[in-house]
């Protein structure tokens, strides 16, 4: 998903200076460009006057499509690009803020659906903020108002017949309170995660699968009619089978708690600042990265720091890396990279101002290298589109390195590249007598640089010339102004919109000094190849669902779905049509109905095909499919008052046995031989009463099952 953000510039016109003997030419200049994103193969863009054109990187191919004639569009509120289609919210003569929905053409904007007819409208919401609407399931979520229901909870599959209520949580016109998770997070996986108040439970956490029956409330954390407090920027971050996010159950503080979706599996992951203080500020953004199968996060409390912690998922693996660091990992101007399996952030405070790394252990988490020098802004890494927590879906450039800003005591705020190594950590020198980089927010934004397979296109200034577009292919000699579009001292305020795929151009907004002006740049780049987002495969029932997305797509035809019995020889068992063209993430899922009776473990893995015959894979991914035939083993007696075997009805071999609690807690482990039709003998007599875990892990195989001891 993506946002469009109003951006207003302000310099002043000139010729064009070119330093790189590139060039940059006007694709529209009839008014004051706002902000563009990439839509479909084309980049959609919006002016001062509310009107909206699209642009395939040609003068020709470039033309105003929706005017204020049409519809107002509503930059304040939330929209999103989703599917080749942009959803946002605009009101018109005759009705109030509805949600609308482009193609990019004129003919395809349309009114998706006049949900309150009338002036007042529904007043569609999305995310914390407002920033955008939440994409599950290849379904967009959307709060509105029918003027009978109450602001609640609704949906669309792109079609005004599927654009309907999920459910009315709190039955009535006083609406549920509906807040969606950070729009920063993407990572929602399979199951829409929400807080809302029912009118009985006060505000809880509820999740949703699109249905009314699916839509309910995961747990009553703070139990009764009182509200459970949950930030302002509510933030929700899936890893597995885990979901984690701040709350305040008025007994503890802010704090993290995870969630299974269950109100069994709903807990208290760690009281970091133990009892009624908080260890996260309910005010500010949640710092996180997924590093692998963890979370990695930090305090955001501004009184006290409680530095980085790594998780699990489980309490007693809820780790202390580091007591004194103050890091920002997942704010979209200090995130985290991950590089030959250690993560690289920006920190500062009392332990100096850098770039530091951790390969996920107290004793690897040090300082990579220090740039503590006066009052400078820490040092900021750039990812693609700035913000980036999951580490699974990041982009190194040239595949092992990674660009920063930082000030080093002598040469200013400059460019920086890294390969991980002190040696290969390289200063870019642009501004030999000051800095090079602008260290106010409103010009080192996301939207201030823009990553290319071969170059990195950024804003910086040499100390001649304002700040202008450069672009670096990572070394000195590389790295050059592209053009003086605002000439001599004044800057041009560069904003990057993306690549407008059917030309092959990348697509800018600048101010010349008299208009701020859609622009590209001459000739043609290489995008960013295809890069698979979350790819999970699970049993539900009978079925394997696979569900992946892409972070963005060039000339990608389809995918083939394959499946293998022993991980080495696979089949193509299915194929799914791809967008083709997307700068924005797009959602897929396939459903393998056809397995095997008696097969215990099935692997999976994506086959992408592009249009020009090339292909590659995604990772390979286990299934065990015991749960399929039946349970693996049976607990028995189940409810329990001392001992409990384990009858195992389809395997055979050596297992390790474990009992946890519901916190994770490991509370036994043994060896045995497992042999199917026979059992296994637990003494569960010094447990207490309570709900508790048996795993069985062996070759090929993962059992689990719960019982319930007396």
């Amino acid at each position: 998903m993506q946002k469009i953000y109003a951006v207003i510039f302000t310099a002043v016109l000139a010729a064009c200076v070119n330093a790189s003997n590139a060039q940059v030419n006007i694709l529209y200049s009839a008014s004051n460009v706002q902000g563009g994103i990439t839509l479909g193969n084309k980049v959609l863009f919006i002016d001062n006057t509310g009107s909206a054109g699209a642009s395939d990187g040609t003068a020709d191919g470039t033309s105003i499509i929706i005017t204020q004639a049409t519809v107002n569009i509503l930059l304040n509120e939330a929209n999103t690009a989703w599917n080749n289609k942009f959803y946002f919210v605009g009101n018109d003569a005759a009705n109030g803020n509805e949600l609308w929905i482009t193609d990019g053409t004129a003919a395809g904007t349309k009114l998706l659906k006049n949900i309150n007819p009338g002036a007042s409208g529904s007043d569609p919401a999305g995310s914390a903020h407002n920033h955008s609407f939440p994409v599950v399931n290849n379904m967009l979520f959307f709060i509105a108002n029918d003027g009978v229901h109450g602001a609640e909870l609704w949906k669309t599959d792109g079609t005004a017949a599927g654009t309907v209520l999920v459910k009315d949580i709190n039955p009535g016109s006083a609406g549920s309170g509906i807040q969606f998770s950070h729009p920063t997070a993407n990572n929602y996986v399979n199951t829409l995660y929400f807080t809302a108040d029912d009118g009985v439970h006060g505000q809880e956490l509820w999740k949703s699968d699109g249905t009314s029956a699916g839509t309910t409330m995961v747990a009553d954390i703070t139990a009764g009619s009182a509200p459970t407090i949950f930030s302002s920027d509510f933030t929700i971050v899936s890893i597995g089978n885990y979901t984690f996010f701040i709350a305040d159950d008025g007994v503890h503080g802010g704090e993290l708690w995870r969630t299974d979706g269950t109100a069994g599996g709903t807990i208290l992951l760690k009281d970091i600042n133990a009892g009624s203080g908080e260890a996260f500020s309910l005010q500010n953004n949640f710092s996180y990265l997924v590093f692998g199968t963890k979370l990695v996060f930090t305090s955001n409390n501004n009184i006290h720091n409680y530095g980085m912690w790594i998780t699990d998922g489980t309490t007693a693996n809820t780790v202390l890396l580091n007591g004194s660091l103050n890091a920002s990992l997942g704010y979209y101007d200090n995130s985290a990279v991950i590089l030959n399996g250690k993560f690289y952030f920006s920190s500062g405070g009392n332990t100096g101002v850098g770039i530091w790394q951790s390969d996920g252990t107290p004793a690897g988490t040090k300082l990579f290298k220090d740039f503590t020098y006066g009052n400078i802004p820490n040092p900021k890494i750039m990812l693609p589109g700035g913000h980036n927590s999951d580490g699974a879906k990041q982009f190194l450039f040239q595949g092992n390195k990674f660009f920063f800003t930082a000030y080093d005591g002598l040469h200013g705020y400059q460019l920086w590249v890294s390969d991980g190594t002190l040696a290969g950590t390289k200063l870019i020198t642009i501004n030999p007598t000051g800095n090079a980089i602008d260290t106010t927010q409103s010009n080192n934004s996301p939207n201030s640089w823009y990553f290319t397979q071969d170059h990195l296109f950024l804003t910086a200034a040499d100390g001649v010339h304002g700040y202008e577009l450069w672009k670096s292919d990572g070394t000195v000699a590389g790295t050059v102004m592209v053009n003086d579009i605002n000439v001599g001292s004044a800057s041009a305020g560069v904003n990057f919109c993306g690549v407008a795929a059917a030309s092959s151009t990348l697509i800018f907004t600048a101010d010349n000094g008299s208009n701020t002006n859609l622009y590209k740049i001459s000739g043609t780049v290489t995008a960013l190849p295809v890069r698979l987002g979350n790819f999970t495969a699970q049993l539900k029932g009978g079925e394997v669902l696979l569900n992946w997305n892409t972070v963005q797509e060039i000339n990608t035809a389809w995918f083939n779905v394959q499946r293998s019995n022993d991980g080495i020889g696979f089949t193509t068992i299915g194929s799914v049509q791809a967008a083709g063209n997307s700068g924005i993430p797009v959602n897929y899922n396939y459903v393998d109905a056809g397995l095997t009776p008696g097969v215990s473990l099935l692997y999976y893995r994506l086959q992408q095909v592009d249009k020009d015959a090339k292909n590659s894979y995604s990772k390979t991914l286990p299934v065990r499919l015991n749960a399929a035939a039946g349970p693996a083993f049976v607990i028995t007696p189940n409810p329990s008052n001392a001992a409990v075997a384990l009858r195992f009805n389809n395997f055979t071999g050596n297992v390790t046995v474990k009992v946890t609690d519901m916190n994770g807690r490991v509370l036994f482990t043994s060896s045995q031989m497992a042999v199917a039709g026979g059992s296994i003998s637990l003494n569960t007599g010094k447990l207490a009463a309570g709900v508790y875990i048996v795993t069985a892990d062996g070759k090929n195989v993962a059992l689990k099952e719960k019982f319930v001891k007396k």
